[in-house]
């Protein structure tokens, strides 16, 4: 195979790993975040975090069942599908929206910070209202409000910073 026809990713690791050593060294680096896997404080931190995700669907549970005794069940149920519905429609207009900016600031030479920010934030609340409930779907329209998104995004990217400068350098690619 010419090595040109060999992708970029793939050099890379040849470069890297040229010998056993270098891949030893990768798999010892790797180590520390399995391992975490067998702390107690670890796995109690996970767990607090999935206790804090559930509170949000027992929420909309409880706000489902209130809303089903004044109205009935039914319309309770379309209510909940409709919110959830709608919301999204709004928001695969602003993905779309922010993702053309997005390219079209790569393809400017700029760095699309902001973008990046916006999407990792309008896609968290996509998935807030593709779960059925209402308080699900009130924290996705509030995460579409951009004070909010902002906020999101920053926190939701800063630990992927040097990943979403190599997709930016490979959108630059991609676009010449």
């Amino acid at each position: 195979m010419p090595e040109s026809a060999v992708s970029a990713p793939v050099i890379t690791c040849r470069l890297w790993a040229s010998n056993r050593r270098d891949i030893l060294c990768y798999a010892m680096y790797r180590a520390p975040t399995l391992l975490q896997l067998f702390s107690r404080g670890y796995i109690v931190r996970l767990f607090m975090l999935l206790l804090l995700l559930s509170v949000p669907l027992i929420a909309d549970g409880f706000l489902l069942l209130l809303l089903a005794e004044r109205c009935g069940r039914y319309l309770a149920l379309a209510i909940c599908a409709s919110t959830g519905f709608f919301g999204l429609f709004f928001l695969i207009n602003s993905v779309s929206t922010t993702l053309h900016t997005l390219r079209i600031r790569v393809s400017q030479g700029e760095y699309p910070r902001r973008q990046y920010h916006d999407v990792a934030a309008l896609l968290i609340a996509a998935l807030l209202l593709i779960i059925p409930g209402f308080f699900t779907d009130l924290i996705g329209l509030l995460f579409y409000l951009p004070p909010l998104r902002s906020a999101l995004g920053f926190a939701v990217c800063r630990p992927w910073r040097r990943q979403l400068s190599e997709v930016y350098e490979h959108l630059r690619m991609e676009s010449t």
